[in-house]
């Protein structure tokens, strides 16, 4: 895993696993946060998390998310990249008067 806290004689090793469970389980599951987390939550993969430049995730988090969502639904994976195609030319269009 790429992370910041790696050294030479040190590193993070992640395992990734795909659950897919109803909504009603997830309001059952109590998360909480661990030794190298202070909050869990769960998220919506959407533009808004799996978005090249948004820092909701940490280090290979949001790879193994886009990994996931792949895996569950391509076809969401490709609505995500589109939209976030047209944000990012958006915010590359000039604005009125700017010429």
């Amino acid at each position: 895993v790429d992370d910041p806290r790696n050294t030479d004689n040190a590193w993070m090793e992640t395992t990734a696993r795909v659950f897919l469970i109803d909504d009603d389980l997830a309001a059952q599951l109590v998360l909480q946060g661990g030794s190298d987390a202070s909050a869990a939550r769960w998220l919506d993969l959407d533009a808004s998390v799996l978005a090249e430049g948004v820092e909701t995730l940490y280090a290979d988090h949001r790879k193994f998310a886009r990994m996931a969502l792949h895996i569950v639904d391509p076809d969401a994976l490709r609505e995500v990249d589109a939209n976030a195609h047209v944000q990012s030319m958006m915010r590359k269009r000039p604005t009125a008067g700017a010429m």
